[in-house]
């Protein structure tokens, strides 16, 4: 059996089409931007963790110094 060609029914389907591409769409810009936002914050709360390690790391260095110099007096 040779189906026939239907426009409208064609053009249904292409609106159909249209509409989930476009939901798509419009759930992927949705979720690119929770994730930039998400991304933002992250890159915040490392640069928090950086800043905490170097000043730790510094005042350790203070106490390792002030040990030796301890060390060399006695």
């Amino acid at each position: 059996m040779v189906e026939t060609f239907d426009p409208e029914r064609e053009l249904d389907t292409l609106t159909e089409k249209v509409k989930q591409l476009a939901a798509l769409c419009q759930a992927l810009r949705r979720e690119n931007s929770e994730l930039r936002q998400e991304r933002d914050r992250l890159l915040a709360e490392r640069e928090q963790y950086l800043n905490r390690t170097q000043s730790a790391r510094k005042r350790v260095e203070a106490m390792l110094d002030c040990l030796q110099s301890l060390g060399q007096q006695s």
